[in-house]
């Protein structure tokens, strides 16, 4: 027997929240940020879907990824991504499927001296992920999520403007609420 992708009821109502747990710079030969080998972090922040009745899921997304080692708070440099997502739900067999694309901002905040001289311009941000849940009941389920991030930032010092690479790969996990 072969069942339809669309399986169940797809007029059902949830809420989702996802912490990020890691991100990994595709950017990583970058002067302003030190990394002469691919360097990944953990992410904080949040990751929240809704999902209302027929109408595609939105949601939003932000948090922050820090790159350097400080002694304080004060001179840790970061990189900060607030998304706006779109997704589109499929229901296969036993599996709740969500592909979704994003569109934000990524800004680069750098704390540490040797960034005086520098100028930061936030810049625009896109994404395309893809989430996979296992239902542990009808009304709940346990997901991990892929993200693919493009974005950079322009930076200037004085009259000359360069654009770094702040993109990577992240990946999510998190829980569904459905009612």
């Amino acid at each position: 027997m072969i069942l339809p992708v669309f399986v169940g009821d797809l007029s059902a109502s949830g809420i989702s929240y996802s912490q990020p747990s890691y991100y990994s710079f595709s950017g990583f030969d970058n002067k302003l940020y030190a990394h002469t080998e691919p360097y990944s972090a953990i992410p904080e922040g949040h990751i929240l879907h809704f999902e209302y009745k027929s109408f595609l899921p939105i949601g939003i997304e932000s948090y922050k990824v820090y790159i350097s080692e400080a002694n304080t708070e004060e001179e840790k440099s970061y990189i900060e991504i607030n998304f706006i997502d779109v997704l589109y739900r499929f229901k296969y067999q036993n599996l709740n499927l969500f592909g979704g694309i994003g569109y934000g901002n990524i800004e680069y905040k750098c704390k540490i001296s040797a960034c005086k001289p520098y100028s930061f311009k936030k810049g625009t941000a896109t994404q395309l992920f893809f989430q996979v849940g296992i239902p542990f009941t009808e009304n709940f389920d346990f997901h991990l999520s892929a993200h693919r991030i493009s974005g950079s930032n322009e930076v200037s010092i004085g009259e000359k403007d360069e654009n770094i690479n702040l993109g990577g790969s992240m990946a999510a996990f998190g829980i569904l609420i459905k009612w």
